[in-house]
């Protein structure tokens, strides 16, 4: 997908999940699956980012976790059962809350810049993806992006995901506001031609 697309997408997958977190949900099964393009995208001729119009929708809440409906404090060990999406912290055997949604996040933007599913590998006591961001632009912003998200402290860590929401606005703002429409326009069409028909 074209870099433009997926910061785009990429700012509002990170408003969403700010959004659910901000009410205490987890959702717990972030991944490139449980996002669908509904009508609203193609009705936004503008591609603007007020959160409302993208058309982005994340689907099957079936793992979130209230976390409303937990002592404050409350952590979790357990281990989802598909494997490539396990966050860090349940490949190392750490507690984990939010962490699994940030790990999900990453997951999905890197499914969309590199078109394969993320491996991570600790290097040097910190975790790193397996992707080439040398051929990438907004190389150090990318970099930066997944490192943020692949290493969070601890349970009790601020969340980063509006700092990064901001960071690749202000990017996106700056490069690639004039580009957008017509890569939407272009992904409305191929989605429209790979349709399948109804019999």
């Amino acid at each position: 997908m074209p870099v433009p697309l997926v910061m785009y997408f990429a700012i509002n997958i990170l408003y969403m999940i700010e959004q659910l977190h901000n009410i205490g949900i987890i959702h717990g099964d972030i991944k490139p699956d449980n996002f669908v393009l509904a009508g609203k995208f193609v009705e936004n001729h503008s591609c603007n980012l007020d959160f409302l119009s993208h058309g982005l929708a994340l689907i099957d809440l079936g793992q979130s976790i209230d976390m409303t409906l937990f002592p404050k404090g409350t952590v979790f060990t357990g281990k989802c059962e598909t494997s490539g999406f396990q966050c860090v912290e349940m490949l190392s055997n750490k507690p984990w809350t939010y962490q699994t949604d940030y790990f999900g996040v990453a997951g999905t933007v890197y499914c969309m810049l590199f078109g394969s599913y993320m491996k991570v590998c600790e290097e040097c006591g910190a975790w790193k993806t397996g992707g080439n961001f040398r051929r990438l632009p907004n190389k150090e912003l990318w970099e930066d992006f997944f490192h943020t998200l692949l290493n969070i402290p601890d349970c009790h860590s601020p969340s980063p995901l509006k700092h990064l929401r901001e960071k690749l606005t202000v990017e996106f703002q700056r490069t690639y506001i004039r580009k957008i429409q017509s890569m939407c326009r272009r992904l409305i069409v191929l989605l429209l031609e790979n349709k399948p028909s109804k019999k």
